[in-house]
């Protein structure tokens, strides 16, 4: 980034290996990034926090929304089964939002139902194959039962 140029609030920007697509930049590269490129799935989301796993990384928007990218197995992407959290274990080149907040095995939350109160993330974290997130919202009873 030239000197002197600063980026708007919110936008992130990603720099290290891509080869699993943990940078967000949109593309399959086996190639390291030397210089910052922007990830611009996330451009105007308003991120304020990032969390990067080994292979898997997350942003955290001020309106409580995630979004995950990059390998997505293991479940750490939080897109279903996968680690991404989208509903598989397919692998993110650019950064796509959670829907889902599973509350035990067989209950969640999607928030493409019409019916379901909002959820809220307050933070998030990425380990080496895993994702948490700490959320805000009513639950039913028959979430705590397993």
């Amino acid at each position: 980034m030239p000197y002197g140029v600063h980026p708007p609030a919110g936008e992130v920007w990603a720099w290290g290996m891509a080869g699993e697509g943990q940078l967000g930049i949109g593309e399959p590269s086996q190639a390291k990034q030397t210089e910052p490129r922007l990830v611009k799935a996330l451009s105007g989301a308003g991120v304020v926090a990032l969390a990067a796993g080994d292979h898997h990384s997350m942003a955290l928007t001020a309106a409580g929304e995630v979004y995950t990218w990059g390998r997505g197995d293991h479940g750490a992407l939080g897109h279903g089964s996968g680690q991404l959290g989208v509903g598989d274990d397919e692998d993110r080149w650019q950064a796509e939002q959670v829907m889902r907040l599973h509350t035990n095995r067989h209950r969640f939350y999607d928030l493409r139902m019409s019916y379901i109160k909002p959820w809220r993330v307050l933070c998030v974290s990425a380990g080496r194959n895993h994702s948490a997130a700490v959320v805000e919202t009513e639950l039913d009873v028959r979430d705590l039962a397993e």
